[in-house]
Parts: structure tokens; C-alpha cells; sequence
């Protein structure tokens, strides 16, 4: 509830892109989409797509995961991608 919350608080009183970029992170987190990362440990990264090209180097299998999840691991988003 509260990421929703501060969703919608950004959403009406910012139209910065640091701001857009907020918005989209808690955007993720509320509808609990799926994310990439690379192995199941020593993961720094995820990824929207499979096909980015911050996994082009990953040597292990590429996991599907949620944006919680991911974030839960301490992972950020790739700069490619953001």
C-alpha cells in the first residue's frame, strides 16, 4: 500500500526525469513484474529483458525472478537498461 502511495505522490507533483525514473521503479514493484538475473548467486544486476546486453557475459543460467525479489537480493537495475 505505501508503494502505491508514493506512486501516485510522485505521479502528481513530478515531471523531472530523476522523477520518471522513481516512477518507474515503484511502478515494477507494485505489479510485481518479472526480471532477469544471471545464476542464483553473485548476481550484481537485473535485467527487464533476457536478451539485454548486461547478460550477453553471464556464464550460468539466466533466472527469472521479481523485481522484490531481486531488490531483496541487494541486486540494482543494469545500466543498460535504465
Amino acid at each position: 500500500m505505501r508503494i502505491l502511495i508514493k506512486y501516485l505522490l510522485i505521479s502528481l507533483f513530478c515531471n523531472l526525469s530523476a522523477c520518471k525514473k522513481e516512477q518507474k521503479k515503484l511502478s515494477l514493484l507494485s505489479d510485481e513484474k518479472y526480471v532477469y538475473i544471471c545464476g542464483n548467486t553473485g548476481a550484481a544486476r537485473y535485467h527487464y529483458s533476457s536478451s539485454c546486453r548486461g547478460l550477453r557475459s553471464c556464464d550460468h543460467e539466466v533466472v527469472k525472478t521479481t523485481v522484490g525479489k531481486a531488490q531483496g537480493l541487494g541486486l540494482t537495475i543494469c545500466s543498460w537498461e535504465d
